[in-house]
């Protein structure tokens, strides 16, 4: 919210954890931050920057199929960079990539930089990597889909970065096992963002022990039993050669 309202900080942020720890969730509370504050409680957002009107554009991977376009208001969206400029310009926003997004090829900066630039404007990105995968075999020319939206993402980081009043968040797996084994494009996705204190783990440490227990049970049952059953596991653990 600070740098959308024109402050200092990273303007791309990526988001890690593992096994779905709070990444989709916390992009969901950045997306009302930024769209809905004037139905929120001000006291309890004071200490946030307000931004004020913010375009934002949600990507999601997983829906996404790259073999199926999405129609949107008689038009169709063939690429994130066709989807994020409808849904942060409408249709004049789509004209300036509407070339590109039917041929399927990455747009320069100079248009993504027309295309973001002005008001605050916020790209929210969940399971990046599980739509690149998707991407990887469709053929554009003489490349690929999938290379050509490494390229775009490459570029746009770049642009956002270089915006006053524009941010990027967009969400990773946590390692190589959930990335399906494709460590290299996960490591690629992951050198977008080249200083630490640009990623950021909603769910850490003990946390993670909150987030295993809420998915297993819908009830944790009595305290004294759960406390007995404890001590027998570290009775049997010390036990143990």
């Amino acid at each position: 919210m600070q740098v959308l309202a024109g402050g200092k900080g990273n303007r791309v942020l990526q988001l890690r954890t593992p096994f779905g720890g709070g990444k989709t969730h916390t992009l969901i509370a950045l997306y009302h931050l930024a769209h809905s504050r004037p139905g929120l409680d001000d006291e309890a957002w004071a200490d946030i920057p307000d931004p004020g009107t913010t375009r934002v554009a949600v990507i999601q991977g997983l829906a996404l199929d790259p073999y199926a376009p999405r129609r949107d208001g008689g038009n169709t969206l063939h690429t994130l960079w066709g989807e994020i400029a409808w849904q942060v310009a409408g249709p004049e926003g789509y004209k300036l990539v509407e070339a590109q997004d039917k041929a399927r090829t990455a747009p320069g900066g100079d248009v993504l930089r027309a295309l973001l630039g002005g008001q605050p404007t916020l790209i929210l990105m969940d399971e990046v990597l599980t739509y690149v995968q998707k991407t990887g075999g469709f053929p554009v020319l003489d490349s690929t889909l999938g290379r050509q939206t490494m390229a775009f993402m490459q570029t746009l980081t770049e642009v956002v970065r270089s915006l006053p009043h524009a941010a990027l968040v967009y969400s990773l797996q946590a390692s190589v096992r959930e990335a399906a084994g494709d460590e290299a494009l996960l490591d690629e996705l992951d050198h977008l963002v080249s200083r630490i204190d640009a990623k950021r783990e909603p769910v850490s440490g003990d946390e993670i022990l909150r987030v295993v227990q809420r998915r297993l049970f819908a009830d944790l049952g009595d305290a004294r039993v759960r406390q007995e059953v404890a001590r027998e596991y570290a009775a049997l653990y010390r036990r143990s050669p």
